[in-house]
């Protein structure tokens, strides 16, 4: 089992090397700074040494902040600062591809000034701007936002997440190309998946949550779904929506089908959570292959019925 992270010499490294999921992680090239009090020393050792991804795992002073400004890094995760610090001063570092900024910070992040960025992680309170101008990006992530989007452009970004963010449509996003992953949760005024125009490249639908999404009308048009995670989100009419679904590999849902037929469900490797007036009760359970192989089976009694 790999180790989380490890010593090496007078400082931790972590197994995460900050790179997008595209790429083969090279374990413990990460330095943490988990003191304030060595903070200024680990920023002496990484220019000594050329590291270039750092993790902050303390609080240091604003000061001590700004010498990051000073190192070509490529990859940084920001996890203990203060609340509210204006990290402002990371546009100055235009060799990042990798942004993880995981408490609620301050300041503006002009995305033009990172050419090379891959990998963005952000919680409310950064203001960013030109996500449209992020031409290299593979995964976003983005928490708490409650401000609207400006339209993302024709960015071809991978993985796109949202968390307890404001969305009331998928406007901003309906020219990318490209996304094969796209999660949304705690998105509280959701009500409709409509206004995706590329929708067809999607393999990867998770809506948890989304309490108030009753417009389902655009499943149609998600043609190679091979994955979708449906829970706790407003009611579907019926199941017909389903039935273009041919690329589905699996599917867990948890939502009520209004009509109770669920015919369509039976069909496809889909695990539902049973409801009373259901005219069928789910009939699959998900297992993995061996004790310590990822769950990929779907078995019908004794019986394997799917493998994905």
């Amino acid at each position: 089992m790999n180790e989380y992270k490890k010593k090496i010499g007078a400082y931790y490294y972590l197994y995460n090397d900050f790179t997008n999921y595209l790429v083969q992680n090279v374990p413990y090239q990460v330095l943490e700074i988990s003191k304030a009090e060595d903070f200024q020393k680990a920023i002496k050792y990484a220019k000594r040494k050329g590291i270039e991804k750092i993790a902050i795992a303390c609080n240091p002073s604003k000061e001590d902040l700004l010498l990051l400004a000073e190192l070509p890094l490529k990859g940084i995760a920001i996890r203990e600062v203060a609340p509210k610090t204006d990290l402002s001063f990371l546009n100055q570092i235009t060799t990042l591809t990798y942004i993880s900024i995981e408490f609620t910070a301050s300041g503006v992040l002009d995305l033009a000034n990172f050419p090379h960025l891959e990998v963005l992680n952000v919680v409310a309170g950064i203001k960013l701007l030109h996500i449209n101008k992020t031409i290299k990006l593979k995964q976003i992530s983005l928490r708490e936002f409650k401000e609207p989007f400006d339209s993302w452009g024709t960015i071809n970004v991978d993985i796109v997440k949202f968390y307890a963010c404001t969305i009331t449509s998928f406007d901003f996003l309906k020219n990318c190309t490209g996304i094969k992953t796209l999660e949304v949760e705690n998105s509280r005024k959701l009500t409709s998946i409509s206004g995706l125009k590329n929708a067809g490249t999607i393999e990867r639908l998770y809506l948890k949550n989304c309490k108030y999404l009753t417009d389902y009308s655009a499943f149609p048009d998600f043609t190679n779904l091979k994955y979708l995670y449906l829970l706790n989100c407003g009611a579907m009419e019926n199941c017909k929506l389903f039935e273009g679904m041919q690329q589905l590999e699996y599917a867990y849902i948890d939502i009520d089908i209004v009509d109770g037929n669920v015919d369509i469900l039976m069909q496809k490797p889909v695990i539902f959570k049973n409801y009373k007036h259901f005219n069928h009760k789910n009939n699959l359970r998900l297992v993995g292959s061996v004790y310590d192989k990822p769950y990929n089976e779907l078995y019908r009694g004794k019986e394997l019925a799917y493998k994905f």
